[in-house]
């Protein structure tokens, strides 16, 4: 069983530093995943995946009914 693709490596890596560097503050709502497909040219399914990715790592966390944010406090 294979899992889902996400973006690549330094799609990957620009998204994290939007929050890194704080472009995403802790506590801000991740924009539409609509958005994101369009920003990062790839499907809606490559987005989900990324955000699940990047919420096991503690970057970002899902709020059932209220959408995914920044991690407030992020991770060291």
């Amino acid at each position: 069983m294979s899992s889902a693709p996400t973006l690549k490596p330094e799609g990957r890596q620009r998204f994290r530093e939007q929050i890194c560097f704080g472009q995403l503050q802790p506590g801000d709502k991740l924009p539409f995943f609509a958005a994101l497909c369009e920003h990062y040219e790839v499907g809606n399914t490559v987005i989900r995946a990324t955000v699940l990715l990047l919420k096991t790592e503690g970057l970002i966390d899902g709020r059932q009914s209220k959408g995914a944010h920044v991690a407030n406090p992020l991770p060291q």
